[in-house]
C-alpha cells in the first residue's frame, strides 16, 4: 500500500474505532475473562494503529508473568531462588517471617 492510502485507511479505521478508554478496559478486561468475538476484533484492529494501547497491553502481560512468577516460584524461569534446596528455603522464609515480626514491635 503507498503512502497516501495507508494514511487513509489508518484514520477511516481510527474513525470508526471505540476511543483508547474503551480498547485499555476490554485489553484489562481479557485477563479476567474470555473476551467476545467483537472485543477481540476490536482490540485486534486498534494495536496496529495505537502505539499506547500496545504498549498498554504488553506492560499489563510482563506485570501479569511477574505476578505469576512470585506467587509460584516453581513456574519461574531459573534463578538464584529455585537453585537452592528445598531446606535453603525454609530457612530462609523462617528467617524473612521472624524479621517481619520483630519489625512489626517497634
Amino acid at each position: 500500500m503507498s503512502g497516501p492510502i495507508k494514511e487513509r485507511v489508518i484514520m477511516w479505521l481510527a474513525a470508526i474505532q471505540p476511543p483508547c478508554e474503551v480498547i485499555s478496559r476490554s485489553i484489562s478486561d481479557s485477563l479476567d475473562r474470555r473476551l467476545s468475538l467483537r472485543e477481540r476484533l476490536l482490540i485486534r484492529l486498534h494495536l496496529p494503529i495505537c502505539r499506547w494501547c500496545t504498549h498498554y497491553k504488553s506492560h499489563l502481560t510482563t506485570i501479569r508473568h511477574a505476578l505469576r512468577e512470585s506467587a509460584d516460584p516453581e513456574l519461574a524461569p531459573e534463578t538464584e531462588l529455585r537453585r537452592l534446596s528445598p531446606e535453603a528455603r525454609d530457612r530462609i522464609r523462617r528467617r524473612l517471617r521472624h524479621s517481619g515480626e520483630r519489625n512489626e514491635g517497634r
